[in-house]
């Protein structure tokens, strides 16, 4: 099936594919033992799609009642000291995707947490040093931490790479020099940079105000399917001359610094 996901969910065969962008989210699964296809489209862009698929696939399948295998000879829990689960937790972002994973600890337990995805959390389970399966997500997953780096896998060799992220606290005087009207010839349009409530934020009259977090020096991220990944460019006497952005469908795209302080109207 080229470009679409074949998989056992909960004993039954299922072929899948998903899709979305800016606020639309679609899924399209299809059983063909029962003959059974779902086509599920929203207009919410931070839905959990997938979950909301499988909630009425086991309801069109009648899955509700049937008892689960999916603890059956799985890898027995262990127990890690607090600071282990401390050391990890914190922002992870996707070094080719450019999207946000939270590690958190509550309760002594680490919890795997999608912004985007109305703040979606899987318990992580711990299996040994810092390797743990991400719970509740359909096919196993495994978690593993290193070196400053997140793997996100079902065969290692093939994992998602995350990288800690590097925090830092600016001042409302350092972000206002990051202030400024910015413009991209390629897309053909013009973003305003300003500090609101304290936060950097970029407005635009079509979306109003998207607000910025640090991520290190010069480097920002954003919740807003625009901004995922934004990193400011300096000249050779380190003034700020522009800034790129990155998301999981675009990369580097370029803006330059055109006018420092005024507002588009």
């Amino acid at each position: 099936a080229l470009g679409q996901f074949v998989e056992n969910y909960k004993g039954h065969l299922r072929i899948h594919h998903a899709g979305g962008n800016a606020s639309y989210r679609s899924f399209i699964s299809r059983y063909p033992d029962q003959g059974l296809t779902i086509l599920l489209l929203s207009n919410d862009g931070p839905i959990y799609i997938e979950g909301e698929m499988n909630r009425i696939a086991d309801l069109l399948l009648e899955l509700n009642e049937k008892p689960s295998t999916a603890n059956q000879g799985q890898v027995p829990s262990i127990n890690i000291p607090s600071t282990e689960k401390e050391a990890v937790t914190g922002d992870y972002l996707h070094k080719t995707d450019y999207y946000v994973r939270n590690i958190q600890l509550r309760n002594d337990s680490l919890f795997y947490r999608r912004t985007e995805q109305n703040n979606r959390e899987s318990y992580l389970r711990p299996l040994g040093e810092n390797r743990f399966e991400l719970t509740g997500s359909g096919p196993p997953l495994f978690v593993k931490f290193r070196n400053d780096q997140m793997k996100v896998f079902t065969d290692e060799q093939d994992a998602d790479v995350f990288s800690a992220i590097s925090t830092r606290d600016y001042t409302k005087a350092e972000l206002a020099v990051f202030g400024g009207r910015y413009f991209s010839d390629e897309l053909d349009i013009g973003y305003f940079l300003e500090v609101l409530e304290g936060k950097l934020a970029v407005s635009h009259p079509s979306i109003g105000s998207v607000t910025l977090t640090p991520a290190g020096t010069d480097h920002f991220l954003s919740d807003g399917w625009r901004f995922s990944f934004l990193e400011f460019e300096r000249d050779a006497q380190g003034a700020l001359s522009g800034f790129r952005i990155s998301s999981s469908r675009a990369r580097g795209v370029s803006f330059r610094r055109i006018v420092r302080g005024r507002r588009m109207q």
